[in-house]
Parts: structure tokens; C-alpha cells; sequence
């Protein structure tokens, strides 16, 4: 099937992934399938062994994969690699995902996933199930999703996905292109507001609707060596006031261009992310409750209680907000 036209475009994202990029590598190309896909992979100019074993795979596979090796990395000049030389050379009607340290587990992941999204053309993401290991490849107890977010096979409505948050991996996207168009010809602002996997679900939830297959097919590899979540570790105060400060702005750009469907949904994420602002600097979620106060007016003034004392004591008592926030944030984390 090799020289028919792909049908699924898999996307792979490799920096610094030498150790483990030959088990994601092989467990894309031994998908089982009754179509033809193609292997679109990035690397980001990576310092180890990553673009020598790309290229070994390229070799066994010449017909599969389109391989871009970057001489100077992009990541670091803040250039936009996915939509300017990933997303134009797929042909797939469809998009998948596994990035060069995480791995499918399941041979049919790609099949099953086809044939729900081409049963149903309201569909604009299938997603499932992702279990998380350590670097070293030990099993952790996190699941993406939880068990106590989703725990069914089915649609799952955005109403009740916003609240999650950031439920799912990217190792389970599978979406139909055509939900990605803003996206690829520049009509959508949420990719300077957010990562490019969140940019992926939410402009999925924009234009149709998500399915979810309560079933484990990848892995997730988290704190490995070049990961996100290891990225994410490292921030310094200043870049965690940063990060916060963007999401506010994105959530409020993400209810514009869903035609505020879901507002009151959005307008709790927003008066959260601001107070979550408020543990590294009292004086940035002070500054940033001044731009957003008109945004949350209406909602603030039915807002349950609780949050509404939240809101009061933030406003007395900045300082003394800001200790039982850590607080609070230390006890849960224990």
C-alpha cells in the first residue's frame, strides 16, 4: 500500500531522542492497516544520535516516511516549524501523533481510530486512553485521561471537557484535517497563546465533536531528556508568570472564537488561572485582575460562594492569599 495515496498523515516530533526514538519509530511503521498512511518527522536539530537512526528507518522504509532534519534548531528561534514545514507536507485526510520519546502499543491504534472517525462526520478528534511511564520505562499510576474523568467508550461534549482542562496526549490524537484549516492557513490566534497539542484539541472542539476510546494504546514517556514535561520543570519564577499570563489571555481568545459557547465555563478558568498567578507574584495577578475584571463582571456576580470569597480575600488580603494558596497546593501534592 505504499505507493497509494496515504490516508493518515502520523506526525513525529524528535529532539534529543536517541534513546528512545528506534521503539517509537517501530511502533508507528508495524501499524496494521487497510489504508495507506505516511511518517511525516521532525528533528529539531538534535545533538545525539536521533537524525542517524531516522535516516535507518528512512532507508528500510523509503516509500513511508517524509523526514525534515533540521540543521539549526527551530524551537529556539520561536519559528512556528509545525505549520510552516510539518502540516504542508501531509496528504493525509486524516492526522495522528506520537512524538520521538513516547510509543503506540497497540498494532490496530491507527485501524480503530479510522474506522470511528469515518462512521460519524461530526467527529473533528478520536482520542483514547494513554498510560505514563518514567524515563527509565517504569509504569507510573497516571492514566491521560483518569479514570475518574472519563471511564467510557463514547462522545464526550466540550461542556465537560473544559473543566479537565488538559485531559488527554497528544500519542491518542487522531483528527480529521479539515478540523486543523484555521490552523494551517494562519485564521486562528490561539497558537501564540498556547502549545501546539492544545492549539491541536482545542481547534478540534471548535469545529466538530470528540470521541473517546476508553482503551490504552501508547505510552507517554514524561521527564524524559528533551520532553515538555522536563521543560516545564525547569521554568523559572518570571517564566511561570509568563506562561499564566499567556493562558489567561488564551482562554479568553479560545471563548472568542468558539462563538463564546461555552463563556461561563470560560470565564472559571480565567478567574482561576489569575488566583493560580498569585503564587509566584502578587503584584502580576493584582496588575492582571485589572484587565480582566470586565471580562469576569458578569460572572463573579452569580459566581458560587466560594469562589466569591476566594475573589474577596485576594482583594483584602493579597499576601495572605498567596501563603494558603501554597498551602493548599502543597497538601494536595503530598
Amino acid at each position: 500500500m505504499e505507493n497509494q495515496e496515504p490516508v493518515v498523515s502520523v506526525v513525529m516530533l524528535s529532539y534529543n531522542h536517541e534513546k528512545y526514538l528506534a521503539e517509537a519509530l517501530a511502533s508507528v511503521v508495524a501499524q496494521e492497516t487497510t489504508f495507506s498512511y505516511e511518517i511525516i518527522i521532525h528533528d529539531d536539530a538534535s545533538q545525539d544520535r536521533s537524525q542517524e537512526i531516522i535516516q535507518e528507518f528512512v532507508a528500510r522504509y523509503p516509500d513511508r516516511f517524509v523526514a525534515i532534519l533540521q540543521k539549526e534548531n527551530q524551537y529556539s528561534q520561536d519559528i512556528n516549524f509545525d505549520c510552516q514545514q510539518i502540516y504542508p507536507r501531509c496528504r493525509g485526510k486524516y492526522l495522528a501523533f506520537c512524538e520521538g520519546d513516547d510509543y503506540w502499543t497497540d498494532p490496530k491504534n491507527l485501524q480503530k481510530q479510522f474506522q470511528v472517525m469515518e462512521k460519524d462526520p461530526d467527529l473533528a478528534i478520536c482520542v483514547h486512553q494513554v498510560v505514563a511511564i518514567s524515563e527509565e520505562g517504569m509504569t507510573l499510576p497516571r492514566t491521560y485521561p483518569t479514570k475518574e474523568q472519563l471511564a467510557q467508550t463514547g462522545k464526550a461534549s466540550t461542556s465537560a471537557l473544559i473543566p479537565l482542562d488538559y485531559p488527554f496526549h497528544t500519542t491518542s490524537f487522531f483528527i480529521r484535517k479539515t478540523a486543523l484549516e484555521p490552523l494551517m492557513t494562519g485564521n486562528t490566534a490561539l497558537v501564540h497563546y498556547f502549545n501546539g497539542d492544545e492549539v491541536l484539541l482545542r481547534l478540534s472542539l471548535i469545529q466538530g465533536e470528540l470521541y473517546y476510546l476508553h482503551e490504552a494504546m501508547s505510552v507517554y514517556r514524561q521527564f524524559s531528556e528533551g520532553s515538555w514535561s522536563t521543560r516545564q520543570q525547569q521554568l523559572t519564577k518570571a517564566e511561570q508568570v509568563q506562561k499564566i499570563t499567556k493562558l489567561i489571555q488564551g482562554y479568553r481568545v479560545f471563548d472568542e472564537e468558539s462563538g463564546y459557547a461555552y463563556h461561563e465555563l470560560l470565564q472559571e478558568k480565567v478567574f482561576s488561572f489569575n488566583l493560580a498567578l498569585c503564587q509566584y507574584d502578587v503584584g502580576a495577578s493584582k496588575e492582571n485582575w485589572q484587565q480582566v475584571a470586565p471580562y469576569l463582571t458578569s460572572w463573579l456576580a452569580k459566581a458560587p460562594l466560594k469562589r466569591r470569597m476566594q475573589y474577596g480575600l485576594f482583594q483584602v488580603w493579597p499576601g495572605l492569599y498567596q501563603q494558603l494558596f501554597k498551602v493548599s497546593r502543597a497538601v494536595l501534592s503530598r
